[in-house]
């Protein structure tokens, strides 16, 4: 995959997790901690890629 690939992909979790990722409270709920952790991977595939 080309990197802006993997950045469109991150960027739609991320989205996605701001809009489902959290309960009335704030707190994140389990598809908010899969996302945040989801984004975090792909953010680290994306540098490893970089560095290439």
């Amino acid at each position: 995959m080309e990197e802006a690939e993997l950045n469109q992909i991150r960027n739609y979790v991320l989205d996605k997790n701001l809009e489902y990722g959290f309960y009335k409270n704030g707190e994140p709920n389990e598809l908010g901690y899969a996302t945040e952790e989801l984004g975090d991977k792909l953010f680290y595939i994306m540098e490893d890629e970089s560095n290439k």
